[in-house]
């Protein structure tokens, strides 16, 4: 029976691990640890009201703590792996904003180029008046 509880515990450690980094590169803006980040927020959330964590298996239970706790150190090391991809995801994303940037400035620059629309009166006709 020992065995079995055992064998869950891992397969439950092996499905959950690095879940806080998958949630955060999930937001579509992840931040710098932000797996360690979700996991401790989990970890502080209190439990609702009458939500049923008084056998320990609700939303800040004692089974769900020990789950987030033991993902938070593989968050850990998740976070770290792949600090390199959100870096350079961000350092494109900076140079995505500062080209549109820049070609919004182009087309003001371009636009008081132009020169403005100016009348200097009526033409003067081609053939001498008689």
């Amino acid at each position: 029976m020992k065995r079995i509880w055992i064998a869950a515990l891992v397969v439950i450690l092996a499905l959950t691990s690095g879940c806080g980094t998958i949630l955060n590169f999930r937001s579509g803006d992840p931040e710098v640890y932000g797996g360690i980040q979700k996991d401790v927020e989990f970890i502080m959330t209190p439990p609702a009201a009458g939500g049923g964590a008084t056998n320990g298996s609700g939303p800040g239970g004692a089974a769900p703590l020990l789950i987030v706790a033991a993902d938070a150190a593989l968050s850990l090391v998740a976070d770290t792996l792949t600090l390199p991809v959100l870096l350079r995801k961000r350092r494109m994303d900076q140079d995505r904003e500062a080209e549109i940037s820049l070609t919004d400035r182009e087309k003001e620059t371009t636009a008081s180029r132009t020169p403005p629309d100016v009348s200097l009166g009526k033409p003067l006709p081609l053939t001498p008046p008689r």
